[in-house]
């Protein structure tokens, strides 16, 4: 079957009903700060609507002279929270209100979600850590997945976007779930309608495994772009991709859950919503 087949024959995402987005961007580094940027155009597009947008930037480490050529940080910011800098960049820029946190993100950051509110974690991260404290938010989407006349009420409201690359090569995740029994049983309430995804964490356990390559080498990925072995523009593709997916999951029209692309044979292949999850 053909690309534009699978496309066509796909089951669209059903969110549930909202009138808050809550972004909360885990990582503002490499991929995180081209990504900043989207999220901020899509907040002034959901405000545009009349619901109301928030985002957190969540990053510990400061900029440093090896990040300005793949990280979208002047010579004015060098020392500066990688957060803090955008934020308040963006903020300025746009007008917005976005609330930074200078620690290591954790769990309990997604403290309560109301049954208005949709909550989507975007992590761009390179270590199991942080994925694993942002997996743990999922745990909290299996009070919303119940039976109900209403379809918009049965889906999580907490979804994990995750993007993450090698030297050329990158992938997007989305999902809201991390159990697959729970999955099969709740995914698809009627048969043209899904309202659940597996989570970046069940389509790829590794994610939440320590990778001996990131034990042995110690070389980040700007250091690694400076010996010209990582694009440099690898990022801002996996950033253009969640931009697109994060648009499609507040404005509808989602059709896949993962995306995988080679930026050195120029190929790209897409994951769909089909009976078959996971």
């Amino acid at each position: 079957m053909s690309t534009g087949s699978q496309y066509l024959e796909a089951k669209t995402l059903l969110t549930p009903y909202w009138e808050e987005v809550r972004i909360i961007l885990v990582g503002c580094g490499g991929t995180g700060s081209h990504t900043a940027y989207a999220i901020s155009r899509l907040m002034v597009a959901v405000e545009a609507i009349g619901k109301k947008a928030t985002a957190i930037f969540v990053d510990p480490d400061v900029v440093e002279t090896k990040n300005l050529g793949r990280q979208l940080f002047t010579y004015a910011d060098l020392g500066k929270n990688k957060a803090l800098v955008l934020a308040t960049r963006l903020n300025l820029s746009l007008g917005l209100n976005i609330s930074v946190v200078p620690h290591k993100f954790n769990a309990e950051m997604v403290d309560y979600v109301s049954d208005k509110t949709l909550v989507v974690l975007v992590g761009c991260v390179d270590n199991a850590e942080a994925r694993c404290a942002i997996s743990q938010t999922l745990e909290g989407n299996s009070r919303y997945v119940r039976y109900s006349s209403d379809l918009s009420t049965i889906a999580p409201r907490i979804y994990w976007l995750d993007g993450g690359n090698e030297e050329h090569s990158g992938q997007v995740l989305v999902g809201c779930i991390n159990e697959q029994e729970l999955l099969t049983s709740v995914a698809f309430p009627e048969p043209e309608v899904c309202v659940a995804l597996p989570s970046p964490s069940l389509q790829h356990p590794e994610l939440l495994i320590p990778s001996v390559s990131s034990t042995v080498n110690t070389l980040s990925c700007a250091e690694m772009a400076l010996q010209n072995t990582q694009s440099l523009s690898v990022n801002a593709h996996v950033a253009a991709w969640i931009n697109e997916y994060l648009r499609q999951l507040l404005f509808g029209g989602l059709r896949k859950y993962a995306t995988y692309f080679d930026l050195a044979s120029g190929s790209c292949q897409s994951v769909y919503i089909t009976k078959v999850l996971a």
